[in-house]
């Protein structure tokens, strides 16, 4: 049974993990597109076509990777080899679902390879990012009070958040 510590944990790495993908995207975008100008120009279907399929090979990716383990007890180490490893994934799934569905931006493959390299070094920070909000609840709460709360709280200064709460096993 799954514990509601890993409910939340698991919920707050899926959507760490979408953000760091959605930042690879856009330096991927401006320096691939913009500074380095190689990519044509596709029109806006070829991208929705592209990042569909890209949250479609992340989604996947995602769920092929043991999500029960306590992001915050592991190592640097650890979150570098699981970046290779997701990275990796990530880069097969989504040349897969390019190639099954013809798309356009497979032309790309410069696009491609920079989503990854970038999410390469960009998910280990944000997963250091979260590990300091799960060891810190008071960190968490703050955030929480400053972005208004959940909305099904009507005071978000109340929130309890029992000390330690995300780092007991």
């Amino acid at each position: 049974m799954i514990t509601k510590r890993e409910k939340l944990q698991y919920v707050y790495v899926f959507l760490t993990d979408l953000a760091a993908l959605a930042a690879s995207v856009i330096l991927a975008w401006l320096i691939v597109g913009g500074i380095m100008g190689q990519l044509l120009p596709y029109s806006v279907l070829d991208w929705v076509q592209a990042l569909v399929l890209l949250v479609l090979a992340y989604t996947v990716t995602f769920f092929c990777f043991d999500q029960t383990e306590n992001i915050v007890k592991r190592t640097r180490g650890q979150e570098a080899k699981l970046s290779i490893k997701s990275n990796l994934l990530l880069l097969v799934i989504y040349s897969a679902f390019l190639t099954l569905s013809k798309a356009v931006l497979l032309d790309s493959r410069y696009f491609l390879v920079g989503v990854v390299s970038f999410n390469l070094f960009l998910l280990p920070a944000a997963h250091g990012l979260l590990k300091k909000l799960l060891e810190n609840p008071e960190l968490l709460r703050e955030m929480i009070a400053k972005v208004g709360g959940f909305p099904f709280y009507k005071h978000p200064k109340t929130f309890y958040c029992p000390k330690g709460s995300f780092t007991n096993s």
